[in-house]
């Protein structure tokens, strides 16, 4: 034995004896308070904590620094997904012949490979379980999580990587373009979104790690809830009026009913000195610049969550106007309630001030009593 080895075997015998004096103490205190030793159900529980101690190397720690990365990875997923998709189903025209197109339909393919990686992971990815004793324990069967899983987000999951867009894309059957005349396949795309559903579950993961104050986490969600609710909103808008406009010039074409009409060729009416009619190149050019009928409707749903409502953007026809009251009646209930929860944080913001102040007027009405 060489004498570079030897200090190392006396450090690792010095550890292996502090813990076997450890396990001697606690050994030794579990006797005295029970004087007739340990027991039956006293060493089940032990066995039972060490057993919980190991982790089986094919099951996933939520709590490791590669699932840290993932949460991330998925959470830029997911921003994409209440974002870009909106604007895409509502705005954008699937074609083949579309360069751009093709870009976003391969992009998503991407994201929908990486929503994909995610499920098979969820049935390797122990969770946390409530415990009598303990608190909060880590589910390390394989075959409850599996369990749990499929009984639980595995339905929501995946449905929303099947690729209606592909179908859309690549569809030249008869009855695929019957669903297409009546955007079957075009709303089908925006269960896409029930991804965001996923985001719960990220941050409660993250809940332990956040270092920032609660008031301004909460502060900083309920900020991001009512900018994804107007953005969604303006979305649904656009969409709307863009299915009403086509079904009005389809109507025309076929020489069938044209009584109803469009917010977007009313707009388009609005900006032009000459008569247009829903074929003319005008409308035909505001329905095909995205980004300018997106400010538009992203400027009627501010105006419209915000309750300004100048009223220069109407609805025209039966189905316009069913989805405006739909979306005046959500996006009211979303404006008030971020706007209760903003006043009711903020007002909590300085406990030390409310104190102060609530003093001082006790004090101002008690000296007012004496007079």
């Amino acid at each position: 034995m060489t004498e570079e080895e030897q200090p190392t075997i006396k450090r690792r015998g010095s550890i292996v004896r502090s813990f076997g004096r450890t396990l001697s103490s606690i050994g030794s205190k579990s006797l005295r308070k029970h004087p007739d030793g340990m027991k039956k159900h006293d060493w089940a529980d032990t066995t039972n904590l060490l057993r919980e101690m190991t982790i089986p190397y094919w099951l996933i720690d939520p709590r490791s620094l590669m699932m840290r990365r993932w949460d991330m990875f998925i959470f830029v997923a997911l921003i994409w997904t209440a974002t870009v998709t909106p604007v895409e189903v509502a705005f954008s025209k699937v074609s083949i012949e579309s360069t751009s197109a093709i870009f976003m339909l391969v992009l998503n393919r991407f994201v929908d490979a990486v929503f994909i990686i995610d499920i098979v992971i969820n049935f390797f990815l122990m969770v946390e379980i409530p415990h009598p004793v303990y608190g909060q324990r880590l589910l390390k069967s394989h075959s409850a999580i599996c369990r749990r899983y499929l009984t639980g987000w595995f339905i929501i999951d995946l449905v929303t990587v099947i690729p209606f867009d592909v179908i859309a894309f690549f569809s030249n059957d008869d009855f695929l373009e019957k669903l297409k005349s009546i955007r079957v396949i075009r709303l089908l795309r925006l269960l896409k979104l029930v991804r965001i559903i996923r985001s719960s579950r990220i941050i409660q993961r993250w809940q332990s790690d956040i270092t920032l104050p609660f008031a301004y986490v909460s502060i900083i969600r309920f900020a991001i809830l009512l900018v994804i609710g107007m953005h969604w909103a303006g979305c649904i808008w656009g969409l709307t009026g863009i299915m009403q406009l086509e079904e009005l010039q389809n109507n025309i074409e076929n020489m069938t009913d044209i009584r109803s009409s469009s917010w977007i060729f009313e707009n388009a009416q609005a900006t032009s000195l000459e008569p247009l009619t829903p074929l003319s190149d005008e409308v035909f050019a505001l329905k095909s610049d995205v980004w300018k009928l997106y400010l538009i409707c992203l400027y009627w749903s501010i105006a419209t969550i915000t309750s300004i409502g100048y009223g220069d953007i109407v609805p025209c026809g039966t189905g316009e106007y069913i989805v405006c009251i739909i979306l005046m009646w959500i996006v009211g209930v979303l404006w008030a309630y971020c706007i209760g929860s903003f006043c009711g944080i903020i007002a909590t913001l300085d406990p030390e001030g409310m104190s102060f102040t609530s003093n001082l007027l006790q004090k101002i009405r008690l000296m007012m009593l004496i007079g």
